[in-house]
């Protein structure tokens, strides 16, 4: 149930990432992620995680630029500020 829940949200939050749609990314992870029964760790791990890595993979294979890495950085960071209020 996690894993497939996760494995739907985490390709959304990366695109919401790359368009800088922040408000977006923080919807999804409170509403779909922590509204649907996922822990905070779930989320971390299953969605944030996975769609960092992919930043990261992608701006290796100069997929996304240096500033779509920083702009994606900056919105997991503003949702990992969010998340703080939802740790048991």
């Amino acid at each position: 149930q996690v894993e497939a829940c996760t494995a739907a949200l985490w390709p959304r939050y990366l695109a919401a990432q790359l368009c800088g749609e922040r408000a977006e990314a923080v919807r999804l992870v409170l509403e779909e992620g922590i509204g649907a029964g996922l822990s905070v760790a779930d989320v971390h791990l299953g969605v944030i995680q996975p769609a960092q890595l992919e930043i990261g993979r992608r701006w290796h294979r100069n997929e996304v630029s240096i500033a779509q890495e920083h702009q994606a950085t900056a919105v997991s960071q503003l949702v990992v500020a969010q998340l703080y209020a939802h740790l048991e």
